[in-house]
């Protein structure tokens, strides 16, 4: 895009700029990390990143809106990602509206957890939906001791952001722009296939973990950085999320042989304010890793998914359930096909806006006005350069891949010179060797050796050929 003499306002690669001005001595190492921090920063909660966990490099990444990798940070392994895995669904996110209606399911492809608004999010079609977890799709064939992670986000404003691996029991606590690990705790043994759930509320720093194996709510205090486990006299819990306003949190039971309910207990006591009983079964009692459970971005709904066998085994059945009265809004059936992954409520349109380093730069004061213009300059002089490169090669590929076969003979007969033309060169009296008549016969045939020495690419020594062969054409005619 043009943008007239305003190079502040260029999308150059922040990447490539911080190398420019660190090569050139423009800003100090510190200065250029805080910077690039808050510009990870402006760009998550203006919802123009997102995070996506890479499960093969073992890796969580901040990808902008043009897909572009912004930061990475790795996670610790001692494997590489080489099981047998099957997935637990076909990978679809089902949509809801801000009335607990539902618009439909749409595939769940490469894109990840936002922090649009300063709470998570998940990005679809220009709007922004509730969503705070990020399960990986797949479940290990047989037992193992690590991997898959998954990834989960606050609710509200959150200096974190967790990644939890299933198989290893571990949780890693990672601040928001992915440039320290804060701690890595381990939550329970080795070797479980099953998820561990986690809801964090920022304004007491404490994140509540449940694991759908035990019935105690485990308390991670980041302040104190301490852990805690608090048996709870209901059974086994599953999943779990918190309304950040009001202070409830709302887990699932899952104790075999229960009918599946929604607990709800006040923070931080844990007292049971109510239950609310969902019909169907849990997914979880079969190789799901957790079941799925939703509360909407305005805390007005709840959305829990278990299964029923009408029409057919394992039909996927919905709850909406009103969080302002606990009772049951609706219920959606789907087919086996279209089992989701996820269960999201639209918050609001999206509308992108651009962030910009060099911008950021210039408001910290980090670097000069006139020393950034210049070196913008310079990277815009190189991305010019490779740009019109590219267009030689195009032209290149277009002029040598329609010729005639007689054409493509007589241009390849000219591609180099051949040893019988060198010599008859060497031998002319005639030849002018570019005003230097005093050449011994050394040096002519020193000269001729390294012209027949020059060897150009095929595709562009035919295309110089070709060239030629029409400027003579033209000449002629």
């Amino acid at each position: 895009m043009d943008k007239g003499n305003n190079f502040f306002d260029y999308d150059i690669d922040p990447h490539l700029l911080a190398r420019s001005l660190l090569q050139k001595s423009l800003i100090e190492q510190p200065d250029l990390f805080k910077a690039f921090q808050y510009y990870l920063f402006k760009q998550l909660h203006a919802g123009v990143a997102f995070y996506r966990i890479n499960q093969f490099n073992h890796s969580i990444d901040i990808i902008d809106y043009k897909g572009k990798l912004q930061n990475s940070f790795e996670l610790p392994s001692t494997s590489p990602f080489k099981i047998e895995w099957i997935p637990f669904s076909p990978n679809f996110i089902a949509h809801f509206d801000c009335n607990g209606n539902f618009e439909g399911l749409i595939e769940r492809k490469n894109s990840g957890l936002n922090l649009q608004t300063s709470c998570g999010g998940y990005l679809c079609n220009n709007n922004i939906y509730s969503l705070n977890s990020w399960l990986c799709e797949f479940i290990p064939k047989n037992e193992i001791n690590i991997y898959p992670y998954d990834l989960y986000v606050s609710s509200a404003y959150s200096d974190y952001i967790f990644v939890t691996d299933r198989g290893s029991g571990k949780l890693f606590i990672i601040d928001q722009t992915l440039s320290k690990l804060v701690a890595k705790l381990q939550i329970r043994k080795p070797g479980n296939k099953k998820a561990i759930n986690l809801a964090y509320l920022p304004s007491t720093k404490c994140c509540y973990i449940t694991d759908n194996q035990t019935p105690d709510i485990i308390v991670i205090n980041l302040e104190k950085m301490s852990m805690e486990r608090f048996y709870q006299n209901y059974g086994t819990l599953g999943n779990i999320t918190l309304n950040p306003k009001t202070e409830k949190l709302y887990i699932l039971l899952c104790q075999p042989d229960v009918q599946p309910a929604i607990l709800i207990l006040k923070l931080p006591s844990f007292k049971l304010e109510s239950t609310i009983i969902l019909g169907g079964k849990r997914f979880s009692d079969l190789d799901d890793p957790t079941d799925l459970l939703t509360l909407a971005g305005d805390g007005k709904f709840l959305f829990a998914m278990t299964y029923t066998d009408r029409p057919a085994l394992f039909t996927p059945m919905i709850s909406v359930i009103n969080a302002e009265n606990n009772k049951l809004h609706t219920t959606y059936s789907l087919k086996q096909e279209e089992k989701p992954i996820a269960l999201v409520s639209k918050i609001g349109n999206f509308i992108p806006s651009d962030i910009n380093f060099s911008q950021i730069l210039l408001e910290k004061g980090l670097v000069k006005p006139e020393e950034l213009k210049a070196v913008i300059q310079e990277i815009l002089g190189l991305e010019q350069e490779a740009s019109q490169q590219t267009e030689l090669d195009k032209d290149v590929i277009a002029t040598t891949s329609n010729l005639t076969e007689e054409l493509s003979k007589e241009a390849d007969s000219i591609s180099y010179i051949k040893k019988e033309v060198a010599d008859k060169w060497l031998n002319n009296p005639t030849f002018a060797w570019q005003g230097r008549k005093n050449m011994t016969a050394e040096e002519k045939s020193l000269f001729i050796q390294k012209v027949t020495d020059i060897k150009a690419q095929p595709e562009v020594a035919k295309a110089n050929s070709v060239f030629v062969m029409k400027w003579l054409q033209d000449f002629f005619s």
